[in-house]
């Protein structure tokens, strides 16, 4: 399963691998078995963006679907710029490691060490940095308070400030995992403040010019320039997409919408694994997963998990018109990158990659909260516990029936389930639900064939679908009361 990697392990982790890891079988694997199906999503309309894989920076696969600009006809390119959503949050974990590195920051030291004036004690004097890098700040996000309704361009990180600052903690600091866009926001003001300078300089000489992505950038609406994809959504209720212009934070941050192309992302990977970016020890360190989050681990700033026996990190990103998705296989050499601009296209094109390359078929459940990083291992195989057909009368197992019912019953009964038993985020549960519509529309009718494990803050049961066979199911848990539903992961049977 999960494993904490000890900083003695660095240069095994860190150091590129070699290109004998990457035969050419795979790039073979990934033509027959990937492109019919991204031909078949596209055609759906439900791709429309660049997927690209690349052996130690060397692309061995790439390909661009749909249009960048639909009022003016310009297609994706595998070069077009995209939303990343919040995969950029693990550039700023980055500048965090690299002011580690030189001695002015520490990870276990509380954020008032270095926002002095923040006029929120608790966050001030009771959250550490490391707390801010893993999600267990009890900070949550800064979009409710105006923020998204008064169109704000940011001039630095610290302008972000007063959408959250005076919010309380929603828990002790450490005491769990909630997924939280401020607290990068405060990272980002750190930053500032002990660099001497502003986030968006910082991260243009230190980490993107350092790592070679040549086209990435901070960027504030309304942009013009062709090679940066539109992002189109599919408000609730709407029947077509619409620009999400409107839909989504007008300036990059901290916590996420930065731009970048796919091979930007891979120079990204390269660079961290070659020490380029902070040494190789660090890398290790902020790499390794922390917090349990239903399936995974966070490190800090990135995800860590396991796909048959290869260890991935990365992060993906969601929005409105923004979906997206970065694993890298560092012992392997392998980058994998989906940059979509509709909603949710990322969680239909890289299972269909990581399936090609490991041999392992997921998929993503729509509606599953948070920032949807590294899947771990198939479920089949979750521990002990002796199967069953009928779900056990214990709360995660009432979690489950729940769940499968409001599967059943359709976009209110869903949304009534995320509002009432599934871990918030930023996503309303009218959103969360109606982004999963077209998969439970696609699966029809589900029917419990069996409960394999359920022990502690795991379910794993079986189910049939009128239209897509059986699908294995992994429920994860809060592990501390009110034990709300943290993530659903769906896996097909073979």
């Amino acid at each position: 399963m999960y494993r904490s990697f000890a900083l003695t392990l660095a240069a095994a982790l860190a150091a590129p691998p070699l290109a004998a890891a990457c035969p050419d079988s795979i790039a073979t694997k990934l033509s027959t078995q990937v492109t019919p199906a991204l031909d078949r999503l596209a055609a759906d309309g439900r791709f429309s963006g660049v997927v690209l894989v690349a052996c130690d920076g060397r692309s061995i696969y790439e390909k661009a679907y749909g249009m960048a600009d639909r009022a003016k006809g310009i297609p994706n390119r595998v070069e077009t710029r995209f939303n990343l959503g919040s995969m950029n949050k693990m550039w700023t974990a980055i500048a965090i490691a690299q002011l580690v590195e030189e001695g002015k920051v520490d990870v276990n030291a509380p954020v008032g060490r270095y926002l002095p004036d923040l006029p929120n004690a608790a966050l001030r004097d009771s959250v550490l940095v490391r707390h801010l890098l893993t999600h267990t700040s009890g900070l949550g996000s800064y979009f409710q308070r105006g923020y998204l309704r008064d169109r704000v361009p940011l001039a630095r990180a610290a302008d972000l400030q007063r959408f959250f600052v005076d919010d309380p903690l929603a828990f002790s600091p450490g005491a769990r995992f909630q997924y939280s866009n401020a607290g990068f926001a405060v990272l980002g003001m750190i930053v500032e403040r002990v660099s001497g300078q502003n986030y968006f300089d910082y991260m243009r000489t230190s980490v993107l010019a350092r790592a070679q992505m040549r086209t990435a950038a901070f960027l504030t609406l309304p942009i013009t320039d062709a090679a940066v994809a539109v992002g189109y959504a599919t408000p609730p209720g709407a029947s077509s997409a619409m620009s999400n212009a409107e839909l989504v934070e007008r300036s990059s941050s901290p916590a996420g919408g930065a731009y970048a192309s796919a091979q930007d992302m891979v120079a990204f990977s390269r660079a961290l694994w070659s020490g380029r970016l902070v040494p190789a020890a660090r890398v290790a360190e902020f790499t390794a997963g922390k917090v349990d989050m239903g399936g995974l681990k966070y490190a800090y700033g990135f995800g860590e998990g396991v796909f048959g026996g290869w260890r991935e990190v990365g992060h993906n990103g969601g929005a409105p018109g923004v979906s997206t998705d970065f694993k890298s296989f560092p012992d392997r050499g392998l980058d994998l990158v989906v940059l979509a601009n509709i909603d949710e296209a990322a969680n239909e094109a890289m299972p269909l990659l990581v399936g090609a390359i490991t041999g392992m078929r997921l998929r993503m459940a729509r509606d599953e909260p948070g920032p949807g990083m590294p899947r771990g291992p198939s479920a089949s195989a979750a521990g002990a516990g002796s199967a069953s057909t009928v779900f056990p009368d214990s709360p995660i197992g009432r979690r489950a029936a729940a769940f499968l019912e409001a599967s059943n019953a359709g976009t209110a009964a869903m949304e009534r389930f995320i509002a009432e038993q599934m871990v918030p985020n930023d996503a309303t549960p009218a959103e969360r639900a109606a982004r999963g519509a077209p998969m439970r529309e696609r699966n029809g009718k589900l029917r419990l064939i069996e409960v394999i494990a359920a022990a502690g803050d795991e379910i794993v049961f079986i189910v049939e679908s009128a239209t897509e066979g059986r699908l294995e199911m992994r429920m994860r848990v809060e592990a501390a009361s009110p034990q709300r539903v943290v993530g659903v992961m769906v896996g097909q049977m073979r």
